[in-house]
C-alpha cells in the first residue's frame, strides 16, 4: 500500500475506485465499503483525513478506537492500494463541488464509494445523493454502500465505543470483525509485578483514545509476529496508585525486554472489575487467581482469537 500525506496528491497513472470516509475502528461496515470498491476491479484509493473533522471544527471528538498506525496496517491487510491523507484544515471551507474538483478529479476517480452517512463539503452539507449528482457531471460512478446491520441496528463506531467502555469485548469484536486491541509503546513502571514474580509490560492509554472498562481481561499480545496468551489489567492501580491510565499485561511464558517497543494487546473478555487491595500480598494472590482464570478462558476459546 502506498501512503500519501496531505501536502501532495498522487499522480495516478490509471483510473481508481475511491473510498471515502474517516474509518475509525475499521469495523465490518467500513470493510463492506472497501470490498464494494475492490469488486470494481480497479485499484483502490482510500481518502481520509489526518485529523477528525469534529476535532478541527468543534475542538472535541469521540475517543478514537484505533490509532493511525493500526488503521494503516488494517488497510494494508485488506489490500487497499493507496491511502491518501487530506488535511481537513485546508479543505474544510471547500464547497462540495470544489472538493470534487480539487480532490476526486485530480486522482482520476472512476468510481467513488461511501457509507450511508458520509458527508462532505463545507459544513458537511453534501452527502451520497450529491456525490452521485456530481459523479454524473464529472464522469465517475458514485455508490452509497448500505449499512451492515444486526438486531440492534447499523454497525457504528459509536456502538463499538459503548461496548468497549462497558467491557463487552465479545460484542465489540463481533462488530469490529476482530478482537479489540490497544497498541502503544511499552513504558518503564515501578517493576512491582517483577518483584512479585509476575512481570508486566506497561502501556499508557492516552487521552483521546477509547478506554476499556477498568478491570482485568483475558488477553493476548503480539510479540515478534506471534500472538502470546496473556492477562491484562486496565486502570489506575488503586492499590499502589498511578497518575496515568495504564494497560498492564502479563505475557505467559515470556520474559523478554519490550521497553519502548509498540506492542499490540488484544482484550478478549472481561474477567473482573478493578479493585483496591489491603496490600501487595493480597494483590499478588488475586493476580495469581486472575492468571488461572485467564488461562482457562483462553484455552476454551482458541478458535475465536488471533
Amino acid at each position: 500500500m502506498e501512503i500519501y500525506r496531505a501536502d501532495k496528491l498522487p499522480d495516478m497513472r490509471e483510473p481508481v475506485a475511491v473510498i471515502l470516509g474517516m474509518f475509525d475502528g475499521v469495523h465490518v461496515g467500513h470493510a463492506a465499503v472497501i470490498r464494494a470498491a475492490q469488486e470494481t476491479g480497479l485499484r483502490t484509493a482510500l481518502v481520509t483525513f489526518t485529523e477528525h473533522p469534529a476535532q478541527v471544527l468543534k475542538n472535541r471528538r469521540a475517543p478514537e478506537l484505533t490509532t493511525a498506525r493500526q488503521r494503516e496496517r488494517i488497510f494494508a491487510a485488506m489490500q487497499v492500494d493507496f491511502l491518501i491523507y487530506l488535511d481537513f484544515k485546508t479543505i474544510k471551507s471547500l464547497s462540495a463541488e470544489e472538493f470534487i474538483q480539487n480532490v476526486l478529479v485530480p486522482i482520476r476517480t472512476k468510481a467513488a464509494f461511501c457509507g450511508f452517512n458520509y458527508t462532505f463539503g463545507a459544513g458537511g452539507k453534501a452527502g451520497p445523493a450529491e456525490l452521485e449528482r456530481f459523479g454524473e457531471r464529472y464522469g465517475f460512478t458514485a455508490v452509497r454502500v448500505p449499512p451492515v446491520c444486526d438486531a440492534d441496528g447499523p454497525v457504528s463506531s459509536t456502538r463499538i465505543r459503548e461496548q468497549i467502555v462497558d467491557g463487552r469485548m465479545e460484542d465489540a469484536a463481533r462488530l469490529l470483525g476482530r478482537p479489540f486491541t490497544l497498541e502503544f509503546p511499552v513504558i518503564h513502571g515501578r517493576q512491582l509485578g517483577r518483584k512479585l514474580g509476575i512481570p508486566t509490560i506497561n502501556q499508557r492509554i492516552p487521552d483521546g483514545h477509547v478506554c476499556p472498562r477498568y478491570g482485568v481481561y483475558a488477553a493476548s499480545a503480539l510479540v515478534d509476529g506471534c500472538w502470546r496468551d496473556a492477562v491484562a489489567s486496565v486502570g489506575v492501580k488503586p492499590t499502589v496508585g498511578s497518575d496515568d491510565v495504564l494497560c498492564e499485561t502479563f505475557i505467559f511464558d515470556y520474559d523478554g525486554d519490550l521497553y519502548d517497543r509498540w506492542i499490540e494487546v488484544a482484550l478478549h473478555t472481561f474477567l473482573r472489575p478493578e479493585e483496591r487491595f489491603a496490600g501487595v500480598e493480597e494483590l499478588k494472590t488475586q493476580m495469581e487467581r486472575d492468571i488461572r482464570h485467564a488461562k482457562a478462558w483462553l484455552a476454551r476459546h482458541k478458535r475465536n482469537r488471533p
